[in-house]
């Protein structure tokens, strides 16, 4: 699990994540492993690997990453893992696991005294830069829960775009007791496939502090700016919960089902790393670090002798990790792609 702010994002987090996975229940851990057919017996760690790649060279599917593990008695502090280290495939009866080598740290000789270079930083559990980003500018919120929200009129000398250190005038009643907001954007509108309503993206322009109140108009000072902030930009309470980072892979139970709904920035056709929308949330049970299978609709043929239309199967296309859950809806990033996914796939528990 990894619970941390984008700005404390270090080798502590990765090393809280690591240790954290190396300690889920038992029960996690005696799921059934599958070893990939063409995993190797021996990997070294590199710069800009993460610990899902590193599951994904050996097993089937790499959120059993704790289940590959044994402890290395025979290492100080193995809850941390770093380019250069060795990971050696080992079997203990029917039970594969993982024995860590630790990679010697590199030293140069100055005369006429030693000095061991920097720290090497632990490889991360995923690939966490364009999440950071993502969030740091990205919200979801109930339509209504934005009606009569305050918002910009004009900034100083009747300027709408504005930068940190200026002065807005704001209209509308501001949150009671709050001196922190943010400033946002509306965004489109995200529905289900029967279209029903799911929620409204928000595209965070900064934050914003209270300078004066009044009638009909009330000061804030910009303290931080990540676009141009103009006329109709919302004002809302700050939304500390969009820095943080809180994984721990798994997969979702059977009984999940949804779709794929959207893509922020309006992409469709998806790959890995993309970032995605799902039709399912909070009030479905979904969290941070719920693995889900993609699952596309198998095609039509037609029978050769009878011209009977038939339909393919559904095959399992992709995996997706969801990092931010909403009540309704939820943002995940595709960890794997075995064809271009697409809106309207159907997610659902992964295969096993």
């Amino acid at each position: 699990m990894i619970s941390t702010g984008y700005k404390r994002i270090s080798t502590v987090m990765a090393g809280v994540m690591v240790f954290l996975l190396l300690s889920l229940p038992r029960a996690f851990a005696q799921q059934d492993v599958t070893i990939r057919s063409d995993a190797p017996t021996r990997y070294t760690v590199m710069e800009g690997d993460t610990l899902w790649n590193i599951a994904a060279r050996f097993l089937d599917h790499p959120w059993q990453w704790p289940a590959l593990w044994r402890t290395n008695s025979t290492i100080a502090d193995p809850d941390l893992i770093y380019p250069g280290d060795h990971l050696i495939l080992m079997n203990n009866g029917n039970a594969p696991y993982l024995q860590l080598v630790r990679g010697e740290a590199r030293v140069i000789k100055l005369s006429p005294q030693m000095r061991r270079l920097p720290e090497r930083n632990a490889i991360e559990a995923i690939e966490l830069d364009t999440l950071k980003v993502f969030l740091a500018a990205h919200r979801v919120i109930d339509p209504q829960a934005i009606e009569g929200a305050a918002y910009v009129v004009s900034g100083d000398d009747q300027r709408l775009v504005n930068a940190a250190g200026d002065r807005i005038f704001v209209a509308g009643t501001l949150p009671a007791g709050s001196r922190h907001f943010g400033v946002y954007m509306p965004g489109g509108y995200y529905r289900s496939a029967s279209g029903e309503l799911l929620g409204q993206a928000l595209i965070a322009l900064g934050e914003a502090t209270l300078e004066q109140t009044g009638t009909p108009l009330a000061t804030l000072r910009l303290t931080r700016v990540s676009r141009e902030v103009g006329s109709g930009a919302l004002i809302l309470p700050y939304d500390e919960a969009h820095f943080e980072l809180m994984f721990m892979p798994h997969p979702v139970e059977s009984h999940v089902h949804g779709r794929i709904i959207a893509t922020p920035d309006d992409t469709r056709v998806i790959g890995a790393r993309s970032i995605v929308v799902i039709g399912l949330g909070q009030r479905d049970g979904l969290a941070p670090g719920d693995v889900l299978g993609v699952q596309r609709q198998g095609g039509t043929v037609s029978d050769p002798l009878t011209q009977e239309t038939l339909t393919l199967p559904d095959e399992e296309a992709g995996t997706l990790m969801v990092f931010r859950s909403f009540d309704r809806i939820s943002y995940a990033l595709v960890m794997r792609a075995d064809t271009p996914l697409g809106i309207g796939d159907q997610v659902g528990a992964p295969t096993l």
